[in-house]
C-alpha cells in the first residue's frame, strides 16, 4: 500500500460518505488521482467496491506512548541553575509510537492505540500520524488535557543531563476503554507494548490476547516493573541492561 492509499484509508475510516472531490481538496490533489487511488485500494482488496466500506486488512497493534520530543542542546558546559545557550528540537516521540511509524514505514498495516489531549500537541501529533499513514483512530482522545511530553536536555558529549517527563495523562487509560478495544485486540496478527502505559493496562491485555504474540518494550528502568507479572506471555521482550537487572533481579557482571 502506498503512503497516499494510506492516508486516504485513514480519511475514509472516519468519514466513510466522503465524496470524491472532498478527499481531493483534503489530500490537495485531482480529484481524477482520487479515483485512480480508490480504484487501486479496491483492486488490492482494502475496499468493497463502491460506498467505500473498507476491507479490513491484517495489522498489529501497538499500545504505548504518544509524546512530543523536546531536546535541548548545549553551546557550552553545562551550567546549573543557570541559562544556557543552545539549540532546541522537537520531533514526534514516544516508544509506542515511534515503534508504531517504523512499522509503517516497513509498510505494515499499524493501528496505534495510546492517549492524545485536544491540545496543540495532540493536533500535532494526529496530523503526523495522518500524513504518514498510521491509524490512531483507535486511540483515547481526551478533551482539556496536556498531550504527553518529554523534555530531555544534553551536555556537551550529547549524553542526557537530566530528563522530565510530563505523561500524567496515561493514568487515564482504563479498563473499561481497553475492554471496548476487545474485536480490534483479538485480530491483531500481533501487539506491542511498552510500559508507559498503566501496569493495570499491561496486565489486561498480556492476560487476555498473549494468544497472539506479544512483544513489550520496558521503556526506563523506572518503568520496567510494571511488567514484571506477564514475563511469561511475553513472545519478545527488550531492555536494556539497567531494566534487564531490574526485572531478573540479578546484577549483570561485566
Amino acid at each position: 500500500m502506498t503512503k497516499r492509499e494510506q492516508e486516504i484509508l485513514i480519511i475514509l475510516k472516519e468519514n466513510p460518505l466522503i465524496s470524491q472531490q472532498e478527499l481531493a481538496n483534503l489530500l490537495e490533489i485531482k480529484r481524477s488521482s482520487v479515483g485512480v487511488h480508490l480504484s487501486n485500494l479496491i483492486k488490492k482488496g482494502y475496499l468493497k467496491g463502491k460506498g467505500y466500506i473498507i476491507n479490513e486488512a491484517p495489522y498489529l497493534v501497538v499500545l504505548g506512548g504518544a509524546n512530543i520530543d523536546i531536546v535541548g542542546f548545549t553551546d557550552a558546559p553545562l551550567i546549573l541553575k543557570d541559562s544556557n545557550q543552545g539549540t532546541l528540537k522537537i520531533s514526534m516521540g514516544g516508544v509506542g509510537r515511534n515503534i508504531a511509524e517504523n512499522l509503517v514505514r516497513l509498510g505494515l498495516n499499524t493501528k496505534l492505540i495510546s492517549v492524545i489531549g485536544d491540545d496543540a500537541n495532540g493536533i500535532q501529533l494526529k496530523s503526523h500520524s495522518q500524513q504518514i499513514g498510521l491509524d490512531v483512530l483507535d486511540s483515547l482522545f481526551l478533551k482539556n488535557q496536556a498531550t504527553s511530553v518529554h523534555l530531555a536536555i544534553m551536555d556537551e558529549h550529547n549524553d542526557m543531563a537530566l530528563g522530565l517527563s510530563a505523561m500524567n495523562i496515561y493514568n487515564q487509560f482504563s479498563l473499561s476503554f481497553i475492554k471496548k478495544k476487545h474485536e480490534i485486540l483479538q485480530k491483531a496478527t500481533c501487539i506491542v507494548l511498552d510500559t508507559n502505559m498503566p501496569k493495570i493496562i499491561l496486565d489486561e491485555v498480556a492476560t487476555n490476547y498473549h494468544s497472539q504474540k506479544l512483544f513489550l518494550d520496558a521503556v526506563a528502568g523506572s518503568k520496567a516493573l510494571r511488567a514484571k507479572d506477564i514475563l511469561q506471555f511475553l513472545y519478545v521482550l527488550k531492555v536494556n541492561r539497567l531494566e534487564a537487572e531490574i526485572l531478573s533481579g540479578l546484577k549483570i557482571k561485566k
